[in-house]
Parts: structure tokens; sequence; C-alpha cells
């Protein structure tokens, strides 16, 4: 058991490091570790992540089917809130395959059932409240509804967090040209820019 949360610690130390291959070897490893200490859950949360690394390496479909053998393990094992909570996962997924019928589907579970989603859309935070709004922004640009864009990019930069926030200036100068506002396009793909220099330099620092 011990071994097993070693690789997951590893995993979660190296999975927002953009070395998607190493990861997914590291929480294959947990898993492995995890299924010989006959810690079910352990071995699920571990196979979760592995969709993350599929995710990063633009694979969806394996994302997908990795996603749906872990949410049926943890209904299995009585664990309802992980498998409700992997919808949101499920969307991510589906809005890569550009699949806004099921995305709009998981996203419709996990609003209604993950306990996470206030009544005005707003997402309680912590784990998981930056990918919800980011699942929302790419889900208007899909259906060209950038003023919707614009609001839920904006919830992305109040989190503070670099990646997302360098996400937030790239969706909105998308939608500032779907608008046709010129003068704010240049604005946010500059800033866009700048972050992209920042993270980079952050990194090799």
């Amino acid at each position: 058991m011990l071994l097993s949360r070693v690789y997951g610690q590893l995993g979660e130390l190296y999975v927002f490091d953009t070395a998607p291959r190493m990861t997914l070897e590291i929480f294959r490893q947990c898993g492995e570790y995890a299924l010989r200490a006959n810690d079910s859950l352990m071995w699920a949360d571990a196979y979760r992540k592995q969709a993350f690394c599929y995710t990063q390496m633009e694979m969806p479909d394996s994302a997908i089917y990795i996603l749906k053998c872990a949410q049926s393990t943890f209904d299995a094992l009585g664990s309802k809130k992980n498998a409700v909570r992997l919808n949101l996962s499920l969307c991510v997924a589906y809005l890569d395959k550009k699949d806004m019928f099921a995305a709009a589907k998981h996203m419709d579970l996990y609003e209604e059932y993950s306990g996470l989603v206030r009544k005005d859309n707003t997402v309680v935070s912590g784990i998981g409240s930056e990918t919800y709004y980011t699942c929302k922004v790419k889900g208007f640009l899909l259906t060209n509804k950038p003023d919707s864009v614009l609001v839920y990019a904006r919830r992305m930069i109040d989190s503070g967090k670099s990646g997302y926030v360098r996400g937030a200036y790239e969706y909105m100068a998308e939608a500032y040209e779907m608008l046709g506002k010129k003068d704010s396009v240049v604005k946010y793909a500059k800033l866009y820019s700048e972050q992209v220099a920042s993270d980079y330099y952050e990194k090799v620092g």
C-alpha cells in the first residue's frame, strides 16, 4: 500500500509538469501496487488519473474509455460522489472531440448531482472549479456565444492560477474576434503572449 501511495504522490507532482507519458507510467505503477494491496479505491483513483494524461496527449477517446471504466468501478464500490464528479472530466474529453451533445449531457449530470455547482452557475472553490469554468467557456465557443465566454473566462482569471489565466486570455481574444472588437482582440492576445512567456521563464527558473 505504501508503494501505491508513493507513486500516487509522484504522479501528482508530474501531472502538471507537461510530462504526460512519464506521468501515465507513474499512475500505472500506482494502480499496480494498489491492486497488490487489495486497495480497490486507490486503484480506481490511479486509473482515472491516467485519463488526464491522455487528455494532455490529445487522445480523448482513450480518456473517455478510462473515465467510464473508473466511473463504473467507483459506482460498484459505493463511491457515488467520485463517480458523479467524473462527469466533468468526461465533459472535457467530449469537448475535445467537439461532441457537444455528449459534453452537455455530462455537464448536466455534474451540475445536478456533484453538489459543487450553485444555482447561479458559480462553483464551489477547490479542485475542479477552474476546470468547470473552462468547460463552460469551450462549450460557449463551440456554440458561438461570445458574451457568455467572457463571463466564464473572467471567473477563470479570478482563480489566479497561471495556467487558467493564460487560457482565459486566449479564450477572450477568440470571443472578442467573434464580436468584431479588434482592439480587445489585440489586448488579450498580448496578455496571452506575456503570460506564456512568464510561465515559461518561471518553469525554467
